[in-house]
């Protein structure tokens, strides 16, 4: 089990911007889509996430990962709402460790949020042509590197086609909601 409290600490540089956290302790398992928008809403706003991250969208990821369960597990140890690894959890980790925050829904969805945002801006680097892709095409690359990881698709040349049953089935779930 992990703990669950209400603190108020400042996050590192990288992560200025986000609030403290909400006392979760009283929270159902199932987050309410209601207040999980709103934690989204708020994640993108503070993480000025670029086009295309929109709440629809990370609002179909959290249903595709977790079906809004804030307690959510893999089996490869993707934590909370978002499914997020210890390894994306990165530039919090030294402040609100993996263990004890992966499962609190308003931080998962704002590290989340961020990371998303993270490989938009790691596209628009290095993919030739992002600004001609669509939304729903920018969308799934971006869920396709959230789950094989960004490395391993550009080392494919982006091609979604070649990554794993799993990945492709990842990026069919998130696309039905948008």
């Amino acid at each position: 089990n992990h703990d669950r409290m209400a603190i108020s600490v400042e996050f590192s540089p990288y992560y200025n911007g986000l609030s403290s956290f909400l006392d979760e302790s009283k929270d159902p398992e199932f987050v309410s889509k209601s207040k999980a928008r709103k934690y989204v809403r708020d994640a993108i706003r503070k993480a000025r996430a670029p086009s295309p991250i929109n709440e629809e969208y990370i609002l179909s990821v959290i249903n595709a990962e977790s079906s809004f369960n804030r307690n959510a597990k893999s089996d490869v140890g993707a934590r909370g709402m978002m499914q997020l690894m210890k390894e994306t959890w990165g530039g919090v980790e030294n402040t609100y460790p993996f263990e004890k925050f992966a499962y609190n829904p308003k931080v998962n969805i704002e590290v989340g949020v961020r990371e998303k945002s993270r490989l938009v801006r790691a596209f628009e680097k290095e993919y030739y042509g992002w600004e001609s892709l669509s939304e729903r095409e920018k969308l799934e690359l971006i869920s396709a590197a959230s789950n094989v990881g960004y490395g391993r698709l550009k080392s494919k040349g982006w091609n979604i086609d070649e990554m794993p049953r799993e990945t492709r089935n990842h990026v069919k779930r998130v696309s039905k909601v948008y």
